[in-house]
């Protein structure tokens, strides 16, 4: 039988993280937490259970998750997030891989609840996330919506089960955090030579409202399906302008 080894990156998650941590416990053989130095009580709830808990300055999401996976005991990995939890059906399904000795990554469904609603349509959901590896096959890159690289040879398969993902619980929380992806999607555009157009500025903006709150069904999640496509379209326009000034400061200083 296989162990498993769970790893998360964290910052400021005292809200959240004891709540996943609970819902670990039938499946982690090893729990590594690697924390970007919270400021509240992150560090002391972790304690409160057998984890890992090391601290480091913060990189980029890649690296942070291929350093923590490096500190785990075991090359079986399931990376998640400390606002995520893992619900009975899930933590059955993955127990089962440990049986398994297949190369394969696998995958689950995930489900957000931002301001205390379920989001089930708005591009949100189904939300497959692939998580679950071995290290020694597969590594994180990218900059801000990291993915899980490995040869096409590998399998990919789904597993059972949902998680459960407390992402934002207020309005304010959930544009602070777009905002944020954002100037990190800007910084990886202008990295790779991407530029802005007027494309990008304006219809790109306004093509992820309608397909949120239109195509991907958005209007049967209520005012929730509405703010989540406003603040997609609105996110999609700052990281293109944040994209242009960065090409202005630069030619600014050429």
């Amino acid at each position: 039988m296989r162990k498993l080894s769970v790893v998360m990156i964290t910052k400021n998650e005292a809200r959240n993280i004891d709540r996943c941590l609970k819902s670990l416990y039938d499946i982690a053989d090893d729990i590594v937490v690697l924390d970007a130095r919270s400021t509240d009580n992150t560090q002391q709830i972790c304690l409160n259970y057998n984890v890992n808990f090391q601290k480091r300055e913060w990189t980029d999401f890649s690296d942070a998750r291929n350093y923590a996976a490096s500190l785990a005991a075991n090359d079986f990995i399931l990376a998640i997030d400390a606002d995520e939890v893992l619900s009975k059906e899930l933590n059955h399904e993955i127990n089962a891989l440990k049986d398994l000795n297949e190369n394969a990554v696998y995958r689950f469904n995930r489900m957000t609840n931002f301001c205390g609603k379920f989001i089930k349509h708005s591009g949100w959901f189904p939300d497959w996330k692939t998580r679950i590896y071995d290290r020694r096959i597969a590594k994180w890159e990218g900059l801000v919506h990291e993915k899980l690289i490995f040869d096409k040879s590998i399998k990919i398969e789904k597993i059972k089960g949902l998680c459960y993902h407390y992402s934002f619980e207020s309005e304010e929380a959930f544009r602070v955090k777009s905002e944020s992806y954002a100037a990190l999607a800007a910084q990886s555009d202008f990295q790779h030579s991407k530029h802005s157009s007027l494309y990008s500025l304006y219809l790109k903006p306004a093509i992820k409202f309608l397909v949120g709150y239109v195509v991907k069904f958005g209007w049967l999640d209520g005012r929730e399906g509405m703010t989540i496509a406003k603040m997609s379209a609105h996110s999609t326009r700052l990281r293109y302008q944040i994209l242009q000034q960065l090409y202005a400061s630069k030619n600014q200083q050429s």
